[in-house]
């Protein structure tokens, strides 16, 4: 797997899909949670696919020197709930905080920011673990005695 498809997949764009293939048609019978990639757009259900963040974007996060998946995936994160939170205030104008369309795009916001919660601190953790690789060694008194 690349590491586009790493970060695809742990930022969830498209949402609930767990699968990712490249075609030059779209193939008969559609699989269940596979996007379909023709070209650089997005299928699922048949149905082009507006993403949250383009291939060349999560492309060019990768492209920093020392970027690891997990720091692009958590930047990727937050433009996605960037755009959510854009998405949310344009259906709560138009069709109102009770609507279904409201609820939906809230669920997947208050998701996203669970997910930012817990990358930040999986890399915050990660980051100040200490390797006891290199300690020195002291020889107890007990053996220096004897």
């Amino acid at each position: 797997m690349s590491n586009l498809t790493d970060v695809r997949l742990n930022i969830m764009d498209p949402y609930g899909v767990l699968f990712f293939e490249t075609v030059t048609v779209l193939p008969g019978t559609l699989v269940p949670q596979t996007a379909y990639i023709i070209g650089t757009t997005y299928y699922v259900d048949g149905l082009q696919t507006n993403l949250k963040i383009s291939d060349a974007k999560i492309n060019s996060l990768l492209a920093v020197t020392g970027a690891t998946v997990n720091s692009v995936t958590l930047q990727g994160l937050k433009i996605c709930r960037k755009t959510l939170l854009v998405e949310l205030q344009i259906v709560k104008t138009a069709s109102g905080a009770d609507s279904e369309d409201y609820q939906n795009i809230e669920a997947m916001y208050n998701a996203y920011n669970a997910e930012i919660s817990d990358l930040e601190k999986t890399i915050t953790v990660s980051s100040t673990v200490k390797s006891s690789r290199y300690q020195p060694f002291n020889t107890p008194d007990w053996v220096a005695n004897t």
